[in-house]
């Protein structure tokens, strides 16, 4: 489903974020929408946080006013995000929807600060139900559309689905651990089929996962290409990767991915000496 005149994912210009936010929020809340493209608004506004890299008047702007606010989990993005793409799914069911909620119960298990065992179990059954929703919903997306395999919505389903996967090898071992780096490799594949560049965060992800797995040196590649990437952007105060790590050192300094990325300094000199460059990362 398209909403015209929507941002790129990633871009940092905060005052048009904020518009868009805006945007989406009134399409959710305009009852003369069709259901099916007031639901993609509100999963699309779940991402917005993401796509600001981790800004933190993205993030207070999402979740204000209701029915948005009700998502909210205080100081907690992961949670927050979660809530709403439930919401969306609940609101209109759909491919986008389930594994957008599904990566986001993924990675409050793996990243949400003071979650209890029981809260922690409940993510991971979350991110397995929406996994198989997910999984359901593709297939009739596949026999409605037969270009769908090209479009962008089946490469965010594939990258979504590789860290869903990643993470629940991590929580749960087997069947996922012998599945993820395959689900990974998948991706870049068709991403490289398409002449697509690969963000680095998804390269980060999968190294936190990589050495959660104790596969050090392919860890230590995806840090490599995070470098590569890192030192062909002309402008790094503004690529997105590193103002995103940049606003989670800020909020979060002792949170669960700033202490995998300084774990993940320590078996990749090359990152480390990036990292400390390009995020202060001492503090």
């Amino acid at each position: 489903i398209a909403i015209a005149g929507l941002l790129p994912a990633y871009s940092n210009a905060k005052s048009d974020r904020l518009a868009e936010v805006r945007k989406l929020k009134a399409i959710v809340l305009d009852e003369s929408v069709k259901v099916d493209i007031r639901a993609a608004a509100l999963s699309i506004l779940g991402l917005e946080y993401n796509y600001s890299s981790a800004t933190p008047e993205v993030f207070a702007e999402v979740y204000s006013g209701a029915p948005f606010d009700t998502y909210l989990v205080k100081n907690d993005p992961e949670q927050s995000q979660f809530n709403m793409e439930r919401a969306s799914y609940e609101m209109f069911p759909s491919t986008v929807a389930a594994i957008a909620a599904a990566q986001a119960a993924a990675e409050a298990f793996f990243s949400a600060p003071n979650l209890s065992e029981q809260q922690r179990a409940q993510y991971i059954a979350h991110a397995e139900d929406f996994l198989k929703k997910a999984d359901a919903a593709l297939l009739h997306d596949a026999d409605d559309n037969y270009a769908y395999a090209d479009s962008s919505r089946f490469r965010t389903y594939r990258e979504y689905r590789a860290g869903v996967v990643g993470r629940l090898a991590i929580a749960k071992g087997e069947p996922y651990r012998e599945q993820y780096q395959r689900e990974y490799e998948d991706y870049f594949t068709i991403m490289a089929s398409k002449n697509r560049e690969i963000s680095p965060t998804v390269r980060l992800q999968y190294a936190r996962i990589l050495m959660k797995d104790n596969q050090t040196d392919a860890a230590r590649e995806q840090l490599g290409l995070i470098v590569q990437a890192i030192n062909a952007h002309k402008d790094q105060a503004e690529m997105p990767f590193l103002r995103y790590l940049y606003n989670e050192r800020a909020a979060r300094p002792n949170g669960v991915l700033i202490n995998d990325v300084k774990k993940l300094a320590e078996i990749s000199p090359e990152f480390k000496a990036t990292m400390l460059k390009a995020v202060d990362l001492a503090q």
